[in-house]
């Protein structure tokens, strides 16, 4: 699972009644944009809830892979340009 701004695959709180539980590219929460320009650097931490009754949840693994923005400027022919790319 990818959690993205962008992703197609709708809340990922709407996920949970489907099986399997957590798939594809579901959108967060909260923005993730909002750690844009932020050092990525320092400690971290994941909170999770197992809100369902009945059953036990676990967390088997997580892991974090930030993805950098590169803004590159320039100029063609006298015309100032912002060019935004995504890697």
């Amino acid at each position: 699972m990818l959690l993205n701004d962008e992703g197609g695959d709708g809340p990922v709180e709407n996920q949970c009644a489907a099986d399997p539980a957590l798939f594809g590219s579901p959108t967060p929460n909260n923005s993730l944009s909002a750690f844009d320009g932020e050092d990525l650097n320092g400690t971290w931490l994941l909170q999770y809830t197992d809100a369902a009754g009945g059953d036990i949840g676990t967390l088997n693994e997580w892991c974090l892979i930030p993805e950098l923005a590169i803004v590159q400027t320039g100029s063609i022919s006298g015309i100032s340009a912002d060019f935004g790319t995504s890697r």
